[in-house]
């Protein structure tokens, strides 16, 4: 589970940065 959580969190971190940045 834990891992899980630190999975999704970086995920929405990159999806952020990526969506921020790429548009």
């Amino acid at each position: 589970m834990t891992k899980t959580l630190v999975l999704q969190s970086r995920i929405e971190a990159l999806l952020f940065v990526v969506g921020d940045d790429g548009l």
